[in-house]
């Protein structure tokens, strides 16, 4: 009696797990193929399970229904349904074969019809046994026939898997799906041969061996998401305890209460699933993003080191030519090669000059690529920051002259020791005195130099075209130029300023740019660590 119990009870919980999971499946969509036939798998599972236990434990005697021929029903149709899955999972192998499309389900109609207009597969039933037909060795070879072909499927599937996780979701699927059958088929298929009844009932339990395994896959290789997967079958697993409650009211008020409870954990489970979903979504989609911004961070990366190797091969390239052409110039306006005529002197020295500017921007672009490389190389040695600041000044004085333009020049007294590759510092001054007489039409140039503690300050001051506070914050990033840089000087490319701060930061320094807005000058500080 107890083992009948128990029996009873392993059947109810193998038949709400296949209908669960097919719930879980179908909730998943049925767009794809491949999960259509898989929740018709572990449904019709389900209704062979619910058959079984009509046929061992029959509810109502008075039913009168042949529980038997739905239980052969049903496992022709698990054979059937999995041969589908076999050949749709993960790929579809089996495009636009009309034969094998029609076959199966014309094979499964067939023998339905016999199954239920016949005693050609199976006759009478006597308790729990039943006759065997004439025609049952054909159902055994198609029910036979629907999974040894569905397994030479999962095996064109292993071997066509385009990745490695492929391969393992159709391992654990495969596994599942072997076991299960071949020991449910022991006892509904082989056993009756030799009028063994008794065992009909171990069949569905098998089946949960291809729950565990597709579950498995599920959590592992994320066919389906786990905190979806356990919110579906809690709220399935109250669905069907408040569907059984139905049956088993005993009054009309308890019938009521019951149903009521049915609708609103029904309604309740529907938006917790639906919150749960977006939630997911909204994660997954933030987790595909992230990747792809990965992905474009490395693509952008590779893209940047291949444009640092271009301006260093373009600019090496350019540079010899460059000098060349400079060099023979220079040759034709000292006379060498004879006397030019003046306007060909003219015009000789606007190409030196322009071939000048080229090969400082050439220059220039060199030393972006080897300062993005690690390349740039500084030779440091002890020497005099005031010297290099003298020698720069005035050698600026006569241009800011000319220009009409104010240049005052305030050092402290005393040496300003700093260990310096003194021709990248010179560069530094140079480049920052330069803009302030390019971009200051009138006033004054104001320059200092005094100690801060252990730091020599150097301070830039102009009255020239100034800075928005949107400019000096992009001012010394890469191809950054000002907003007014390209109206006054149309050869601007963003790049000098760029180079200044890198030898700066080379020497442990600071460089700043300040302004009050535009139409109100600008300030440049550059702060070095000074010598003990």
């Amino acid at each position: 009696m107890l083992l009948n119990v128990l029996i009873q009870i392993a059947l109810y919980i193998t038949a709400a797990i296949n209908a669960i999971l097919s719930f879980v499946i179908f909730s998943r969509g049925i767009k794809k193929f491949s999960n259509l036939i898989f929740g018709l798998v572990t449904l019709v599972s389900a209704a062979w399970t619910v058959a079984i236990i009509g046929f061992y434990y029959p509810p109502n005697q008075n039913w009168n229904i042949n529980w038997v021929i739905y239980t052969h029903s049903f496992a022709l149709a698990v054979s059937i349904l999995f041969l589908y899955f076999s050949v749709s999972f993960p790929q579809n192998l089996i495009k636009k074969k009309i034969l094998f499309i029609f076959i199966p389900p014309f094979v499964l109609v067939y023998f339905l019809v016999l199954i239920f207009n016949s005693e050609l597969i199976v006759g009478n039933t006597q308790g729990v046994s039943y006759q065997i037909g004439f025609l049952y060795p054909l159902y055994s070879l198609a029910l036979l026939a629907g999974f040894f072909i569905g397994y030479y499927f999962l095996i064109l599937q292993f071997k066509n898997a385009k990745n490695k996780v492929q391969k393992k979701q159709i391992r654990y699927v495969a596994i599942g799906s072997i076991l299960s059958p071949t020991l449910a088929i022991i006892p509904n298929l082989v056993f009756p041969y030799f009028n063994i009844f008794n065992f009909t009932w171990t069949g569905p339990l098998f089946t949960l061996i291809m729950v565990i395994f597709i579950f498995g896959a599920m959590v592992r290789f994320h066919l389906f998401n786990i905190k979806i997967i356990f919110t579906e079958i809690f709220a399935g697993l109250i669905i069907i305890t408040l569907l059984a409650q139905l049956f088993i009211a005993q009054t009309i008020l308890a019938l009521g209460i019951t149903a009521g409870a049915l609708i609103l954990v029904t309604i309740s489970s529907f938006l917790l699933i639906r919150s749960v979903y977006l939630e997911v979504e909204q994660r997954e989609e933030i987790e595909r993003l992230a990747k792809n911004l990965e992905t474009a961070n490395v693509r952008l990366k590779e893209l940047d080191k291949l444009k640092s190797q271009f301006l260093s091969i373009a600019s090496h390239d350019l540079r010899a030519p460059l000098t060349a052409i400079r060099n023979f110039l220079s040759l034709l306006m000292d006379g060498t090669y004879g006397k030019l005529p003046p306007a060909a002197g003219v015009g000789m020295q606007q190409i030196f000059d322009r071939a000048t500017a080229m090969s400082e921007s050439v220059n220039d672009y060199l030393n972006v690529s080897r300062i993005e490389q690690g390349k740039m190389k500084y030779d440091f040695a002890e020497t005099d920051l005031k010297k290099i600041l003298d020698d720069t000044v005035a050698v600026f004085a006569q241009n800011a002259k000319e220009k009409g333009l104010t240049l005052t020049y305030t050092p402290n007294s005393g040496a300003f020791p700093v260990k310096a590759d003194a021709l990248k510092l010179q560069e530094v001054f140079n480049n920052l005195i330069d803009n302030s007489i390019k971009y200051t039409p009138k006033g004054t140039i104001n320059i200092t130099l005094k100690k801060k503690g252990k730091l020599a300050h150097v301070t830039i001051e102009d009255t020239g075209v100034g800075m928005t506070e949107e400019t000096s914050k992009n001012l010394f990033k890469l191809f950054s130029p000002g907003e007014d840089s390209r109206k006054i000087n149309p050869s601007s490319t963003g790049v000098g300023l760029y180079i200044t701060r890198a030898h700066v930061e080379a020497h442990k320094g600071t460089i700043t740019a300040e302004s009050e807005g535009k139409g109100k000058g600008s300030r440049f500080v550059v702060e070095l660590p000074l010598r003990a």
